[in-house]
């Protein structure tokens, strides 16, 4: 009897270990996938500057309504000349643009509004002069400007802008810019635009010896050249930048470690009037990343609120979740889209779902 209950605890104990076997070549227990919800519940409300990554960029500034402008000068030339005698100045005015912001860079994809060159203009002569230059965006080919004006013994600002009757930025004087350098200048620029041949020509032609008054000695005249744009784009231009979940205010690496999956659930209100997009794919660190649905533009001064998963893989276990570069798209929704100080974007990270 002994031998025989031996005998079969035995064989059921084989068949015991033949079926765990079996079990596992069918199902990798493993590889189970396990989540786990974790708790997050933090705020940042980002202004343009902020979300956009231009808190650092001096040339970015508020008018009095809170809209943002960008702008960016050469240096000053000057130049002397006899009283009565055209003006010329042998230095290029160079704007550079390589430090602009992401927005505003032709790479970017943006198309602006109102794109304009503002010239400050110094002619200290008892007579008005004529003003001509020609203007390179980006190395292209030179455009001749406009022949203008300058009122004797003035200092003006001379604007070109592509609508003289609603200018957006302020001046002395206004003048059109040139269709071709507004279809270069609305798309932003990665290098710089230079301002080239600039002469000063008297109004009333050269003056003889015996007219030139005593106090007519030989003056400095001097130019300075600049571009200047309010933060206002076309609807339906897509502005691409990146950013990091760190420079969004977030500190994922808390929550998300090694290999796996996991889920950001985000929620928030939108006030600009632009549609947002985020993704992110970094090669580095085998990870890819996607939100469920784009955040939709702003449709009044309430601002829109938003719901939305940011959809995360990873095959790295060394990534750094802070410092992965997220590609942001921002779609006009209306033209004018405005950027203004006073409309920012504010989300929240509730909870980020670990899927092990």
């Amino acid at each position: 009897m002994k031998k025989f209950t031996l005998i079969s605890v035995l064989a059921v104990a084989a068949l015991a270990m033949l079926s765990v076997s079996c079990i596992n070549r069918d199902y990798d227990t493993e590889d189970a996938k396990v989540t786990v919800d974790v708790p997050v519940n933090k705020t940042s409300e980002l202004p343009p500057q902020t979300f956009l990554g231009m808190d650092d960029n001096q040339a970015v500034t508020p008018d009095d309504n809170g809209d943002l402008h960008y702008g960016s000068a050469s240096e000053t030339v000057t130049s002397t000349a006899e009283p009565g005698q055209p003006v010329s100045f042998e230095s290029d005015l160079k704007v550079d643009m390589t430090d602009a912001p992401d927005v505003i860079k032709k790479s970017s994809g943006g198309v602006l509004t109102d794109p304009a060159v503002k010239l400050n203009i110094a002619n200290p002569s008892s007579t008005p002069m004529y003003f001509s230059g020609k203007l390179s965006v980006d190395g292209s080919t030179p455009v001749l400007l406009p022949s203008v004006e300058i009122p004797a013994e003035k200092v003006v600002d001379l604007l070109f802008t592509p609508d003289i009757s609603s200018p957006a930025e302020p001046a002395d004087l206004f003048a059109p810019l040139p269709a071709d350098l507004k279809s270069l200048l609305e798309k932003g620029m990665d290098q710089g635009m230079v301002l080239s041949d600039v002469t000063l020509t008297p109004k009333e032609g050269a003056k003889t010896s015996g007219m030139i008054k005593k106090a007519d000695a030989p003056s400095q005249y001097s130019v300075s050249c600049q571009f200047v744009s309010p933060l206002s784009f076309v609807s339906g231009s897509v502005i691409n930048i990146s950013q990091t979940f760190s420079d969004l205010g977030f500190d994922l690496d808390k929550y998300v470690t090694g290999k796996l999956e996991f889920d950001v659930k985000f929620s928030g209100t939108n006030f600009l009037p632009f549609e947002v997009d985020l993704n992110a794919v970094s090669e580095q660190s085998n990870l890819t990343g996607k939100l469920s649905q784009k955040i939709p533009a702003a449709q009044g001064p309430e601002g829109t609120p938003f719901e939305a998963l940011f959809v995360v893989k990873t095959l790295s276990t060394k990534t750094i979740i802070n410092d992965v570069k997220l590609n942001i798209e921002l779609k006009a929704m209306k033209t004018p889209s405005v950027l203004n100080i006073k409309e920012p974007f504010i989300i929240t990270a509730e909870s980020v779902k670990v899927i092990k």
